[in-house]
């Protein structure tokens, strides 16, 4: 009886060194280099803009060879937001909406391995 059991608890064993084997290779590179971009969004009277949206996209000006996928994000219940890009150069357009308010666009340039952070206020629709 137990020799029926041995080759099934080896082939099991086997499995198990070959599975690990895979996954090891993989997790010994070194996680890939980000930058962060992160802000804050307010009232033009200076209270957080909570459940605003924010898009991140790549800048006209950036590189060519620059590919980036859109990322869109709504601001936290105090008004905050955070992107991870990559560590590369490279220029992004961020643009706020929220109801009531007008939009607003800023453009920043990432150089590397860094952290921007912004304060984004909008004003109210139709006033200047």
């Amino acid at each position: 009886m137990s020799g029926a059991r041995l080759p099934v608890t080896f082939a099991a064993f086997a499995a198990l060194l070959i599975a690990q084997a895979g996954f090891t290779d993989k997790s010994a590179r070194a996680p890939e280099p980000y930058a962060v971009i992160a802000g804050t969004v307010f009232q033009e009277s200076g209270f957080a803009l909570p459940r605003a949206q924010v898009t991140l996209q790549a800048a006209a000006e950036s590189p060519p060879k620059t590919k980036f996928k859109k990322l869109k994000s709504a601001t936290s219940s105090r008004g905050e937001f955070t992107f991870r890009v990559p560590a590369r150069e490279a220029q992004y357009t961020i643009v706020v909406e929220a109801s009531g308010f007008e939009t607003q666009q800023q453009t920043v340039s990432v150089q590397g391995e860094e952290r921007i952070d912004l304060s984004i206020r909008l004003t109210v629709s139709g006033r200047k």
